[in-house]
């Protein structure tokens, strides 16, 4: 079934407000997506930056807002993320597609999916900087 996860661009101390909208795309800028979480996230970035990846990169996503038990969860993109996201190269996004799907977390997706949600990850995330903001990962079950 999977989950129901967008990206939100606001200020970094925004995660609650966040947390507490009913429905976040109403106020912020959102790319919404499905199945995606901070393990997903994390492994994305270690596909752009060839680093292995480490529970460390994944706990590095700081939860904002929402309820902790029982969601929606709101964690805070690490900027270090965010930034991999936008200053990727688009000639590579293949490239880091292929190696991202490979990936357990990724079985599921297919290939030209995985290609076309990371050329929307960039193009957020080159929004966010350019608004001098911070992304944020809402997500449910």
């Amino acid at each position: 079934m999977g989950n129901f996860s967008d990206i939100i661009i606001a200020d970094v101390h925004e995660g609650e407000k966040i947390g507490e909208a009913e429905t976040p795309s109403e106020k912020w800028p959102t790319l919404e997506a499905r199945n995606l979480d901070s393990i997903t996230l994390s492994t994305l970035y270690c596909s752009i930056t060839n680093k292995k990846y480490s529970n460390e990169i994944q706990s590095s996503f700081q939860l904002a807002g929402g309820d902790q038990y029982e969601g929606p969860w709101v964690f805070l993109i690490p900027e270090l993320v965010m930034n991999s996201y936008a200053e990727l190269d688009t000639s590579k996004i293949k490239e880091i597609a292929q190696v991202w799907v490979a990936t357990d977390e990724m079985q599921l997706w297919e290939l030209p999916e995985a290609m076309e949600l990371i050329a929307q990850l960039k193009e957020h995330a080159c929004k966010a900087k350019e608004a001098r903001k911070a992304m944020f990962l809402w997500y449910m079950l």
